[in-house]
């Protein structure tokens, strides 16, 4: 019983508990996914955040969002363009709205585990919310509906207030340096309470605000600034409020919104008519005040205009943003260019959604510009130093024709021009319309342009002539035109294959601006088929950060040819066009070339001119020289004789080491000749004492035969002045031996000594005219060739111990400073000279040479001659000179080239050489010191020579002109060293008293290093990246401005009145051009106008099956105001584009003609056009060749007209290369390369060199494409360590960083920051 009382009880108590247990059961489900939802959300808000600060993608380019290494296959937003890679036109305003796109996507891929309800994914995708590129307005109607998911982006789209809107806006990623922030909100669908609640959802949202990467412009070292918290939600049909939530993330309905209060704006008039010119400008001033009717401080002001412009000029933009300031009144001024109305309206945006919304204050007024009599209409009150201008003359009677056009200054610098004369108004309307005129060049200030009677007299500004004048004019600073002034090769003769060849180019900012928004680029292109594209990237790419006003800078590049030949080079500024340049007349100057150059087969030699100028000189064969070996001094003798002078004035020659500081008293000198190894007997060695440094000089010494003669020793001493020697000898003395010369007063001895002790005296002589002071030394002489084939030159004398000491005898005290044993070198008292007979003379001018020689001659074992030479040449070479005339009076006078191993007299050499008389012989000595061979050839003077080596052959050639050559004597091989003097040779051959020395002429010396095209080195292969972009411009002028002249010498238009230039309307600058689908003017011909356009282009000849052919640009459609065309416009009347082959043949197809536009598409704004003509042609049928880019309109007859409007016209050629397919196994690499401007901001460098490394593996290179990006496709997986760099200005910026890549993996984030 109690067991059953005890159960009982207990199921009362579980039911009675039961439903407070399941209740808290199913508070946990519920509970859980409220907790789910806020952390989802929260997460989503920060990723979306994080992926939005680092800046991607540029603009312009693609995200490669699939990573398939593909980017034509993404859509938008992940493209600009669908189908194309970049495109290089995307606006500020199209990339901002795709970038928050991007970040909202970004936020909601986090999401998608949530229970979301599909329809109401308000991200701005247009497949979730049709026809809302915003978030807000979806949100807003969407904050009832359970399962609702939104993202809002907000940015600081300036760095400073700039009075043109609000500073924070939504839909906007904010710029570099200053916050993003992105709020995610999420409607969690409850799953127990919902039927229990008045809402099935509880609301969650997270705010995340981060940094975006790069600099804040203009904060300095201020922090960057934080956004204000986001809006309130505001339920459906709500006012706007100015509540606002906090930025961390709260769960739970949203706060009651505050109201805003409801503030007033007047505008300070509803209607108002100006005059013109002087009523050009009229103020708006908005007044706001509050309830209380206070003035509001601080509030953004939007105006509209429908006419006129709220900028100077008078064109642009219509819409401005000016707070209000502390009276509460915002200011404006609005322009009008000509007589027209404009409706203005001004409101307070409280949205930002730039219209005018329900509750917004608003006000309206309506502004009118008249004109009465003669007026002046300009196009543009706030142009730049020669820019071009349209200006009407309107309702000028056509009674004073002609008139002319004056620019008048009325501040500034005082410049007077005449800009239009005659102009004549039309006898109907009394208008000119559209007349170009060019702003005079150096104006600075304030102008106007004035109308005169005739041609208003010289001066005519403000004269009687005076008919109308305009408002006044404000001339700008002109934009920067950046130029190539020249491209120099530094050393261009010395261009050889394999090399480096360095280029310097000459950068030019033409125009009054610095240049301070850089970084901008300079490209060196090699041999391209044609003018450098757009973007194309160079051999060698240098970045430069800034350019000064007129300010010019050189930069160098290095770049290599591999080939023999003719090459050309281009250059490029501003590759990536980062720089908003003016190109006066549409002229494209950023491109210089081609400069022309040649590699040719030989190559001058450095440091050796071809001029006979520096580092040549002249050296007499045989040259004596010394040595010093083993404390000994060895000797080289010249050919000559140290002897008398003959009758024929012949001279001696030997090499002579003596002591310029002159001895003086009675002294002793002594020497110990250890051998005298010369072939020829009579070769001479010993001391010396002369009265001066002269051969003539009075003298006395003291010799030693050569050690192969039994002549032994010989005094020689001469009494006078060029008086006779006399000798005495001692037969039969050999080396080594020992001799010594005594001075006491006028007496001279002489003695000899085999052991230096015991001394034998050969000689006693009296010279009573030697001079107290005389000069010593040693000579050494090696006599003259004789018929026996003795030279008489090989060999050396070899001396040491050399003593002066003073007074003579056995005690004469040595003198230290004049004495040598030659153990530690040649002593300083030493002086070293070779002397010849007698010597030659050299002169050059102008690259003429001219060489007189002594005698002696190039023949037998032994030279004698003299050696023009230029010093050693190493490896083959080619030497040619022409020999002008030989002077000296005998018919085998010597003169030509010659290549020697040695300046020694027996020395091999092979010479060309050309004789005063007609037979003329190349020489040879294959070794040192064996007989001499030649080869005769017979032509006469003057003449070319050349020698030309190839490793050991040795080849002479002959020439009348030095063009055509034909063979002198038979190739020889030789084996003489690497290295080798060359030079002239001239000789006037041996002595003899009936022959007159002359001296011999030569020019157009050439001396160069041939190039073996199997020594240049294999070209590296081109580096052309994957998804690398290459476009070029095909239009030489793609608008309308400027000179007419320069216009319609590229643009040709048709037929008779069809068409006009006008400035009637245009979408950028001053003019367009108007075709005229109708029938013209009275009296109306009932022959309809067939207007056509047409500009012919040349196709590159680099094009491949890839490449592409687009033409753009910008069309308008307006009725035809044309007499005979009482209605319109006519859907009948189109515009077409085609391709046409130069003679006019159809090259598009008729059944592909492009229909751009008909009448009826009249909106009264100007269209895009993008047409891609790829398949209208085979590109490649026409590559390097004309065709037309031809625009035409039709009429059909009727009097319905049409005015087709076209400007900016484009016709791009463009080739990207194919990315590769990812191979299973491999990995990819890629990202982003930037580096800092001078602002600090982050900015992308297209082609900077990237190379990927694995250790102990390969090395790839890339450089990065047009948008900044590299890549590395199909990679063996592992870790890589991948390094950049570019030059920017004078400093090589560098990266480098490491990754790993697994098999299959694709990381294109690798990013790199040059610094």
């Amino acid at each position: 019983m109690l067991y059953r009382k005890l159960r009982g009880q207990t199921l009362v108590e579980f039911a009675l508990i039961f439903p407070l247990l399941l209740l808290v059961l199913l508070s946990v489900i519920d509970g859980a996914v409220l907790i789910q939802g806020y952390l989802t959300v929260r997460h989503a808000a920060q990723e979306a955040a994080r992926w939005a600060i680092a800046y991607q993608p540029p603009q312009g380019e693609c995200l490669d969002e699939n990573r398939d290494g593909n980017i034509t296959d993404e859509p938008w937003p992940y493209c600009p363009l669908p189908g194309y890679a970049q495109d290089p036109n995307e606006s500020d305003e199209a990339y901002y709205q795709r970038r928050v796109q991007l970040i909202k996507i970004r936020a909601v891929e986090p999401c998608r585990g949530l229970n979301v309800n599909e329809d109401v994914i308000c991200n701005g995708d247009p497949d979730h919310n049709p026809g809302d590129i915003g978030s807000s307005s979806c949100i807003s109607t969407s904050l009832g509906i359970e399962g609702m998911l939104g993202v809002q982006v907000w940015g600081q789209r300036t760095f400073e207030d700039d009075g043109l809107g609000p500073l924070v806006v939504e839909d906007h990623p904010g710029l570099q340096g200053l916050p993003v922030q992105v709020r995610v909100v999420y409607n969690v669908p409850l799953v127990v309470f919902a039927p229990l609640l008045p809402q099935p959802y509880v609301r969650v949202s997270s705010t995340a605000e981060m940094i975006n990467e790069g600099v804040q412009v203009g904060y300095g070292n201020r922090p960057p600034p934080t956004l204000p918290p986001p809006p309130t939600l505001n339920p459906p049909g709500a006012p706007p409020a100015t509540a606002t939530q906090p930025p961390t993330p709260t769960a739970g309905p949203s706060p009651t919104p505050t109201p805003r209060p409801l503030n007033t704006l007047t505008l300070n008039f509803e209607s108002a008519t100006n005059p013109l010119p002087d009523g050009r400008a009229h103020e708006v001033v908005a007044l706001v005040t509050n309830p209380e009717g206070h003035s509001v401080v601080g509030a953004q002001v939007t105006f509209r205009t429908t006419a006129g412009s709220f900028d100077y000029s008078g064109q642009g933009y219509q819409t401005a943003y000016r707070n209000t300031g502390t009276d509460g009144r915002a200011r404006v001024t609005l322009y009008s260019n000509w007589p027209t109305t404009a409706n203005l309206t001004a409101w307070l945006d409280y949205n930002g959604n730039a219209a005018v919304d329900a509750n917004e204050p608003m006000d309206t007024a309506i502004k009118v510009w008249q004109a009465s009599g003669p007026y002046l209409v300009l196009s543009n009150f706030n142009p730049a130093p020669l820019d071009w201008v349209a200006v009407d003359v309107m309702d000028h009677p056509p009674a004073d024709n002609p008139y002319s056009l004056w620019w008048c200054p009325i501040t500034g610098t005082l410049i007077t021009r005449q800009l239009a004369f005659p102009v004549n108004v039309n006898a109907s309307t009394w208008d000119a319309t559209s007349i170009a005129a060019q702003i005079p060049s150096g104006v600075a200030g304030t102008y106007r342009i004035e109308s005169h009677r005739g041609d208003g007299g010289a001066n005519a500004c403000g004269s009687g002539t005076l008919v109308a004048y305009t408002a006044p004019i404000r001339i700008s600073p002109p934009p920067p035109d950046l130029v190539i002034s020249s491209v120099t090769i530094v050393d261009e003769e010395y261009i050889r294959p394999g090399y480096p060849i360095t280029v310097a180019i000459a950068v030019r900012n033409t125009m009054p601006v610095a240049i301070t928004t850089g970084p901008f680029d300079v490209d060196v292109y090699l041999d391209l088929a044609d003018s450098p594209m757009v973007r194309q990237v160079g051999e060698h790419k240098q970045w430069l950060t800034t350019l000064g006003p007129l300010e010019s800078t050189t930069i160098t590049a290095t770049v290599t040819v591999y080939e023999l030949g003719e090459h050309t080079l281009w250059a490029q500024v501003d590759t990536s066009n980062y720089i908003q340049e003016g190109n006066l007349g549409g002229e494209n100057n950023n491109v210089y070339g081609p400069v022309t150059f040649e590699a040719q087969e030989c190559v001058p030699l450095r440091g050796i001119s071809n001029d006979f100028s520096g580092g040549w000189t002249g050296s007499v064969v045989p040259e004596g020289y010394y040595l010093l070996e083993g404390g000994k001094l060895k000797v080289s003798p010249v050919r000559g004789e140290f002897y008398n002078i003959d009758a024929a004035g012949r001279r001696g020659g030997y090499s002579y080491l003596y002591q310029p500081t002159s001895l003086s008293g009675n002294f002793q000198i002594t020497v110990r000749v250890e051998g005298v190894a010369t072939t020829y007997a009579n070769a001479r060695a010993g001391l010396v004492v002369q009265a001066a440094h002269d051969f003539s000089a009075i003298r006395f010494a003291m010799l030693k035969f050569s050690d192969a003669s039994t002549n032994g020793v010989e005094t020689q001493w001469r009494t006078t002045y060029g008086g006779n020697l006399s000798n005495k000898r001692t037969a039969s003395q050999s080396s080594p031996i020992y001799l010594r010369i005594t001075r006491e007063g006028s007496t001279f001895k002489s003695f000899y000594s085999t052991n230096g002790t015991t001394w034998t005296q050969q000689q006693s002589q009296s010279l009573p005219n030697m001079p107290a002071n005389v000069i010593v030394g040693l000579v050494t002489s090696g006599l003259w060739f004789d018929s026996s084939g003795n030279d008489g030159i090989t060999g050396f004398a070899t001396y040491d111990n050399f003593e002066a000491c003073t007074p003579p005898g056995s005690s004469c005290t040595p003198i230290a400073s004049r004495s040598d044993n030659f153990d530690s070198g040649l002593g300083s008292q030493w002086t070293f000279e070779n002397t010849y007979m007698p010597p030659p003379a050299v002169a050059t001018s102008g690259g003429t040479l001219s060489v007189t020689p002594g005698w002696g001659s190039i023949s037998s074992k032994s030279d004698g001659f003299h050696f023009f030479t230029p010093g050693h040449v190493n490896g083959d070479f080619r030497m040619t000179v022409r020999v002008l005339g030989v002077q000296t009076s005998r018919d085998n006078a010597q003169a030509g080239l010659m290549v020697r191993e040695s300046l020694l007299a027996e020395s091999a050499f092979f010479a060309a050489l050309k004789y005063r008389g007609t037979t003329n012989y190349v020489m040879w000595r294959d070794t040192t010191g064996a007989s001499q061979g030649s080869a005769s050839a017979t032509f006469s003077l003057p003449y070319y020579l050349q020698i030309a080596r190839e490793g050991n052959t040795f080849t002479a050639s002959r020439s009348a002109d030095g063009v055509n050559w034909s063979a002198y004597g038979s190739p020889r091989t030789m084996s003489l060293p690497d290295s080798v003097y060359v030079g002239i040779a001239t000789s006037g051959r041996d002595y003899d008293s009936t022959i007159t020395l002359g001296p011999a002429t030569y020019d157009n010396f050439e001396l160069c290093g041939v190039i073996d095209p199997a020594d240049i080195p294999a070209p590296p292969t081109p580096i052309t990246p994957p998804g690398l972009l290459e476009c070029r411009e095909l239009l030489e002028v793609r608008g309308f401005e400027g000179n007419p002249t320069t216009v319609f010498n590229v643009w040709h238009a048709g037929g008779m009145g069809a068409f006009s230039r006008t400035s009637e309307q245009y979408f950028q600058g001053t003019f367009s051009m108007r075709l005229h689908a109708s029938l013209g003017v009275y009296p109306c011909a009932q022959s309809d106008l067939q207007p056509y356009l047409y500009q012919d282009v040349q196709l590159p000849t680099a094009v491949y099956s890839i490449t592409t052919l687009s033409v753009g640009g910008r069309y308008r459609v307006d009725a035809s105001n044309l007499e005979c065309s009482i209605s319109g416009p006519d859907e009948d009347d189109v515009l077409y584009l085609r391709l046409l082959e130069t003679d006019g043949d159809p090259i598009t197809p008729l059944t592909m003609t492009h229909v751009i536009t008909n009448g009826a598409a009249v909106t009264g704004t100007w269209h895009a056009i993008s047409r891609d003509l790829s398949d209208d042609v085979n590109l490649e049928d026409y590559q390097g060749q004309p065709i037309r880019i031809y625009w035409n309109a039709t009429h059909d007859s009727d009097y319905h007209g049409t005015f087709f409007y076209l400007d900016e016209l484009s016709a791009q050629i463009c080739t990207q290369w194919p990315v590769p397919d990812l191979e299973p196994g491999t990995g990819s690499i890629g990202g982003l390369i930037r580096t800092l401007n001078q602002y600090y901001v982050p900015v992308v460098l297209p082609g900077a060199e990237v190379w990927a490394y694995q250790q102990g593996g390969q090395t790839y290179e890339t450089r990065s494409i047009q948008n900044g990006t590299y890549h590395f496709y199909n990679l063996p997986p592992g870790t890589y360590t991948i390094h950049s760099q570019t030059w920017v200005g004078s400093t090589l910026r560098t990266a480098t960083t490491q990754v790993t890549i697994g098999a299959d993996e694709v990381n294109f984030n690798v990013n790199l920051l040059l610094q």
